[in-house]
């Protein structure tokens, strides 16, 4: 008889796609249910009790509505923040509830990862902007005043283009309300309407990376798990389509880490090494080829993607390796200290291993 790991740990991680209001299972789709299961029982391997909420499911700033993985199941508990020793969590700023809830973890010996501050710095695209502002296509609130004008006075770039223009979510994820526009249709699209979304110019990509075989626009996407690329895979939009997404129709090839360009990988030491002041660190690094050979950072995100499509065993292999790596990085990042003031983006951020828009 297969003998259970004894827990020594409770840890809760809040992501936006749970439930908000109590229902039997977290998620509304199967594929999310058995994705996050499959990484609870990895948790549970090393002791770890995992629990799933969302920021709204707060209860009296002492309690969570939370899911926990129980054997093969999960199951709806009311889940004491004083019990929580580790939290991952997505709690995006500006949001009533997330507010709510960064303060009552605030209030209880819980260490969060990735810090709070490192997650407002990448989920944030504006800020991420600012502080990787060398590396990152131009960015602009979609509310500013006078943004066609400053459009039609960009620098040229070869990479570049002011001929298309991508509107993003400001805290968006998954490839999800990203319009795309130019600059007669920009004036008088309702996301310029609104300060939740930002300006983007278009990076064009379409060169690909050869030393990849990838000879097509793409997204190179790194996990980095405190300055080790521990995994790399390539995204390709569908066709007559620009977001790589999977869950936007775009298809994933995985990629051998140690057969990375050196540049790929010296460019994300070089951000790392900016991020290394947050402490303890798990994200996603999204990467494109400009015609120059330039590399520039689409996005980073603090909670790679944990769902797999059990239609596509490649899929599936991928997202596994993406759930041992959770797994174990909350395993040894159990004691990790808290960070609890971000640092402001200096006026000139050091380059590092990073090549500025030149």
């Amino acid at each position: 008889m297969a003998k259970h790991p004894t827990i020594r740990q409770k840890a809760l991680l809040i992501a936006t796609i749970v439930r908000s209001s109590p229902d039997a299972l977290p998620f509304e789709r199967s594929e999310e249910n058995n994705s996050y299961g499959h990484l609870a029982a990895l948790c549970a391997d090393r002791g770890i009790e995992l629990h799933l909420a969302h920021y709204d499911n707060l209860s009296g700033a002492t309690t969570a509505l939370a899911w926990a993985w129980r054997g093969r199941s999960w199951q709806l508990v009311d889940l004491p923040l004083a019990e929580i020793s580790l939290c991952y969590a997505d709690l995006p700023q500006n949001f009533p509830g997330a507010d709510a809830f960064r303060q009552a973890l605030e209030a209880h010996p819980v260490t969060v990862v990735n810090s709070l501050p490192l997650s407002d710095l990448l989920t944030d695209k504006l800020a991420t902007h600012k502080f990787f502002a060398d590396n990152v296509p131009l960015t602009w609130r979609a509310d500013e005043p006078d943004l066609v004008d400053r459009l039609c006075t960009v620098r040229p770039h070869p990479d570049l283009s002011t001929d298309k223009l991508f509107l993003k979510p400001r805290y968006g994820e998954r490839g999800r309300g990203i319009y795309v526009t130019d600059l007669e249709g920009l004036a008088a699209h309702p996301a310029c309407r609104t300060e939740d979304y930002i300006l983007q110019l278009f990076l064009e990509t379409r060169s690909g990376i050869p030393e990849l075989g990838i000879h097509e626009r793409h997204d190179l996407r790194l996990i980095v798990r405190d300055g080790e690329i521990v995994l790399a895979f390539a995204r390709m939009p569908a066709t007559d389509s620009y977001i790589s997404n999977c869950s936007q129709g775009g298809r994933e090839v995985p990629l051998a880490v140690q057969e990375l360009p050196e540049a790929v990988t010296r460019f994300a030491v070089g951000v790392d090494d900016r991020l290394r002041q947050f402490g303890p660190r798990l994200y996603s690094l999204d990467l494109g080829f400009g015609s120059s050979g330039k590399i520039w950072i689409y996005e980073l995100n603090t909670m790679p993607g944990i769902v797999w499509d059990d239609q596509l065993p490649e899929n599936m292999t991928l997202h596994t390796t993406m759930h041992r790596i959770v797994a174990g990085w909350l395993e040894t990042s159990g004691q990790a200290r808290r960070t609890t003031q971000l640092p402001e983006a200096p006026s000139k951020p050091a380059t590092g291993g990073l090549a500025p828009w030149s």
